[in-house]
């Protein structure tokens, strides 16, 4: 909406309801930069199941920062896809897990 507020339909409502599902909001500065969400799934991976970052804070770090913090708090096996057609995602996560597996977090 135009005003920044949107309303929490049933799919969003499950990661402030459920055990192992949680919610994640990203700030830079003061500013509300990003989102993720992060749930168990039935194989008992961890799983982003949606991670936006502001076009502005893309290019600067942040969306790595947020995904590093993830694999930080929620050891264990991950399992993480993207749309088919969206390559830009493909390439962050590329790059993001590849980083992190060097670090072994």
């Amino acid at each position: 909406l135009d005003n920044g507020f949107y309303s929490i339909d049933k799919y969003l409502s499950v990661f402030f309801e459920r055990e192992n599902s949680n919610a994640y909001i990203l700030k830079c500065g003061d500013k509300l930069a990003g989102f993720v969400l992060q749930r168990i799934n039935e194989a008992g991976f961890n799983e982003i199941s949606e991670f936006f970052i502001l076009k502005k804070y893309r290019k600067n770090g942040a969306g790595t920062f947020m995904a590093n913090k993830m694999f930080e708090y929620h050891k264990g096996k991950w399992e993480i896809r993207t749309l088919f057609k969206n390559t830009k995602a493909q390439e962050f996560w590329r790059k993001v897990v590849n980083e992190a597996s060097k670090r072994k977090i």
